[in-house]
Order: structure tokens, then sequence, then C-alpha cells
């Protein structure tokens, strides 16, 4: 008869009896004994083999020092090709800030020679301008001493320009009395040579007043400023290895006096009109040039020595006989 269970009973109860229960061997213990002993020859096993980093660094450390030559040398050529790229884009730039000086150069050197140029045509309508406004004026005696004035106050230095032969000829007749010289040709080449022999020339009408119906006298300050040219070709009594050798301490301390001296004298223009022609025919120009040399010189002594075989006359007017405006010209 089966013993009486409870509900609380595993349901094989039966086969859990006491011998089968105690003939179950522990385990525990010879498991625990069994890993160590496994965990010991193991250790011992991995003390006889090689260290496996050592075997794998000795086996690698050829082919990582060619790999690391190789990147170093690829490092290099990179570097290399970087600085041959920089310095290709420092002589790019180079020349082209070259080729962009030399535009900028050649337009600066463009605009100035426009510049130039623009002066030139202004100045060229200018005298354009003041000619034929001088033209407009009603024809006589004063109005053409007015406008000679005003002209030649600005233009003796280009007597020869176009438009102040033109109106020279439209005022002047061709046979015209200037003093010195006859006719509108010699007194234009008498200006030229005169212009040329002296710097700084400058005419200044002063006053004019009429003395008889066709005829007018004209104020005027003239300076001028003495040159070696000037003082060679017109003084040669000073200059020259002719002259007389006592008087060489006197005339070399007169040169020195004179040489870049500005001169400033008085005089008139006397000018006579002759209505049938419309013309002038008559310009005579006297400047007292004794006065400011008197007053440089200190006496009349020196003052005579300037003179002596002189090209000038004491009125300031060229002398016209053995030494003719035309040598005067050609003298260096």
């Amino acid at each position: 008869m089966q013993a009486s269970t409870s509900t609380l009973d595993p349901p094989n109860l039966q086969k859990l009896s006491g011998n089968v229960i105690a003939s179950v061997v522990q385990r525990s213990r010879a498991y625990y004994v069994q890993s160590q002993s496994v965990c010991e020859q193991s250790d011992m096993t991995t003390d006889r083999s090689p260290p496996a980093s050592t075997a794998g660094t000795s086996a690698v450390k050829p082919t990582s020092t060619r790999a690391v030559r190789s990147a170093r040398q690829s490092g290099d050529r990179k570097m290399a090709d970087i600085g041959s790229y920089r310095r290709q884009c420092r002589e790019r730039r180079r020349k082209y800030q070259e080729r962009y000086r030399a535009r900028q150069r050649q337009m600066i050197e463009d605009l100035e020679a426009c510049n130039l140029k623009l002066q030139r045509e202004i100045e060229g309508q200018r005298r354009k301008r003041n000619t034929l406004v001088l033209f407009v004026s009603t024809r006589s005696v004063w109005h053409v001493a007015v406008d000679y004035f005003r002209l030649f106050k600005r233009e003796l230095l280009t007597a020869n320009e176009p438009h102040v032969m033109t109106f020279l000829r439209a005022t002047m007749a061709q046979d015209l009395d200037a003093g010195s010289v006859h006719g509108l040709h010699a007194l234009v080449t008498n200006w030229a040579v005169f212009t040329e022999l002296f710097q700084e020339v400058h005419i200044q009408l002063r006053g004019l007043e009429q003395v008889a119906d066709a005829t007018l006298v004209a104020t005027t300050t003239t300076s001028i400023t003495f040159t070696s040219r000037s003082l060679s070709n017109l003084l040669p009594g000073l200059t020259s290895s002719r002259a007389d050798p006592s008087n060489d301490r006197k005339r070399s301390r007169i040169v020195c006096r004179l040489q870049g001296q500005l001169l400033v004298m008085y005089g008139s223009v006397l000018s006579r009109w002759d209505g049938t022609i419309n013309r002038v025919v008559s310009l005579i120009t006297q400047v007292d040039m004794v006065s400011p040399l008197l007053q440089l010189l200190d006496n009349l002594e020196d003052v005579s020595l300037v003179f002596r075989h002189a090209r000038i006359s004491p009125e300031c007017n060229l002398i016209v006989g053995s030494a003719s405006i035309g040598t005067i010209d050609r003298v260096n």
C-alpha cells in the first residue's frame, strides 16, 4: 500500500528515496580542482610558447620600415610638388604685376603726351581767338596801337607765328619805316634777333598820346636780361680779344657786372597812320638804355666803353651796317 502523499510533495517523490540520494557523488570540489588543473596546464603551455607579441613584431618589422620609408618619400614628393606649385604661382603673380605696372606707366605717359598736345591746341586756339578779336576792332591808329602792344606783350618771342604775321600784314605797310630798319620783313627779323640774344624780353604799354591827327606816341617800359650771347654778339668792344689790352681789367669788370643783369628801360614808340591805305607807315622805337647802365656802372666812362664798337645803339636798336642783322643771327 502506498504511503500517503501530500500536495506539497513532488510527483516523483517515490524515486527520490534515501538510497538514490545517498548514491549521488558530490562533484563541486572535483570540478574546481579540475578547473584549477586546467588553468595550470594552460599556464604552463603558455610559458613554453614564445610570446606572441614578440614573434609578431619580429615578423612585421621589415614591412613596417618599408611602409614608413615609402610614406616619407611620398610625403617628400608631395611637399616638393607643393613648393614647386607655390613658386610657379609666385612667378605668375610677379609677371602679372610687372605687366600691370608697365601698362600703368604707359597709360601715364600717354596721358601726359595727350595733355601736352591739348595744351598746345588750346594755346593755338587762344592765339587765333586773340587775332580774330583784333580784326573785329574798328580800323584806326588808336585801335591798331592798342592791339599792337596787347599782342606783342605776349607774342614778341614768337613774332614769326602765322597769326602774328597776319596781323602785321593787315595793319602795317610793306615799306614800313622802323627807324633802324625799313620794311615789314626787316622789322620782324629785327625782333627775332633781339629776342634771341636777350632773355626775358618784356614790353609794357604805359600810355598813349595823340600828338597829331594821325600820329600817336606810346610810352613803354622794356626789360631785358644780358646773356653771354648778347654780350659777345652785341658788345664786341667788351669781349673781343682784339680790343684795347690796356682796358682788359676794366672790360672784365664790366662784363661781370652785366652778365645775367636785368635792365629796365623807359622809352617811346611813335606810330604814324596813313588813312588812304589804312596802314601804319612809320613805327619808330626809342628806348633809353644809357640811364639804367649809368646807374649800374656808376660812371660815364664805363658806359661809353660798353657802346664802343657795339652792334646796338644807346636807343636799344640793333645797328645794321658792317654787321648786318643776318650776320648777328648766325654768330654763336
